[in-house]
């Protein structure tokens, strides 16, 4: 591997992971970390967020805690988390993309208030939008991580369940129904899960709230994902209110979607939570229609709910090692518009935002069947796919 992807290491572990991992993993975390634009991060800096946090924290803890150990912090902000695995793969690829929204959140406060009646800038929170990219062990241990600073493009691209600057609350998103979920105690994690404000309050970590979003996700007797293998995404605000508190959003690779409320009382962390019976991924509680596309295929869709216009990418004849299908442009009922993808067994699918793969990447698991690709719709234009044999 040429440029070992911004490896840790050119270190002992990394050269290790390296060694056991198959030759798709190693090339998966190669192009998702070192994808154009993103800055690998070296040894000494990432070892600087070791020390906030120590063994035991699972990869979505891990990537949460290292991006807030390693840039300035901001009040209010937007997490939006995507997280890939894989069958038979001892590997994550999770990307974190922190929104400032406390430019947004004072523009509209001068519009309803007028100047003169809010606080500079600084109050609300000043610093750029930024997106982290790590590779990690099933086991939370940091393979390589890359950075990059926020564009335009990053402001347009698309959330889950809303515009990504939008100050909208999950509440208004859907439908929802409260369910019970485990204690929020839960086991000690290896890090400072509760933190202390300037102003003297508290709050809980963003690490700590996607590792109670995951417990309440197992705990869900709903929950349909149940394989080890797929993509997730997750949402966390940042005191977008007037009160010190979080709220947060899980949204599996089957549709489902929690959404959890966590606030500081007198007496500790406190956490209410919700099931969504219609959601952005789904059409007032319609389950998605049943897809089976043919072997050594995936299938993309022009609509939402694997509906609409369709492009089939054929993998070439299986020999040995992956087989690929490639469009280096899709036809124009499609380019631009995918909405959904259907990926026959051990196949998965990549994308980019521009013609002849080029621009920004993105990616699928092997055999997904997503009914909404959420921030990907309306960006892809070129495609292929791998398959294993």
């Amino acid at each position: 591997m040429a440029r070992q992807c911004g490896m840790l290491a050119k270190g002992a572990f990394a050269a290790l992971w390296l060694a056991l991992s198959p030759a798709w993993a190693q090339e998966r975390a190669e192009r998702f970390v070192d994808a154009d634009g993103f800055s690998p991060r070296g040894a000494e800096e990432l070892g600087r967020a070791r020390s906030a946090v120590g063994a035991g924290a699972t990869p979505i803890e891990r990537a949460l805690a290292t991006l807030d150990a390693l840039e300035a912090r901001i009040d209010r902000v937007r997490y939006v988390v995507r997280r890939e695995r894989r069958d038979g793969a001892d590997a994550e690829w999770i990307e974190v993309a922190r929104f400032n929204l406390g430019p947004t959140l004072r523009a509209e406060a001068i519009k309803e208030y007028g100047r003169e009646n809010v606080d500079a800038p600084k109050a609300f929170g000043v610093g750029p939008h930024v997106v982290w990219r790590f590779a990690l062990t099933r086991g939370g241990d940091l393979v390589s991580a890359s950075r990059r600073e926020g564009t335009g493009a990053l402001e347009a691209r698309r959330c889950p369940l809303r515009a990504c600057l939008s100050t909208d609350t999950l509440a208004d998103r859907g439908k929802w129904t409260e369910i019970r979920a485990p204690s929020f105690s839960g086991p000690a994690r290896p890090y400072r899960d509760i933190l202390d404000r300037k102003d003297g309050g508290r709050e809980i970590a963003p690490a700590r709230i996607a590792f109670d979003l995951d417990r309440v996700a197992e705990a869900s007797t709903d929950r349909a994902s149940g394989s080890e293998g797929g993509v997730d995404e997750m949402v966390i605000d940042r005191n977008l209110g007037q009160e010190i508190a979080a709220e947060a959003a899980l949204i599996g690779a089957a549709g489902q979607t929690l959404r959890c409320g966590y606030g500081i009382a007198p007496q500790g962390a406190t956490r209410t939570c919700w099931r969504a019976a219609s959601a952005s991924r789904r059409d007032q509680g319609r389950e998605p229609k049943t897809v089976r596309p043919p072997a050594f295929s995936c299938v993309l869709y022009a609509a939402p709910r694997f509906e609409g216009a369709r492009h089939a990418l054929k993998a070439e004849k299986p020999g040995r090692g992956l087989v690929y299908g490639d469009a280096p442009s899709l036809p124009a009922a499609v380019s631009g518009k995918v909405a959904s993808v259907a990926c026959a067994p051990g196949c998965a699918f990549f994308a980019h935002d521009g013609e002849d793969h080029d621009g920004e990447e993105f990616k699928g698991a092997a055999g997904a069947t997503l009914a909404d690709l959420g921030v990907w719709t309306g960006r892809i234009r070129s495609a292929g796919i791998s398959c294993a044999p």
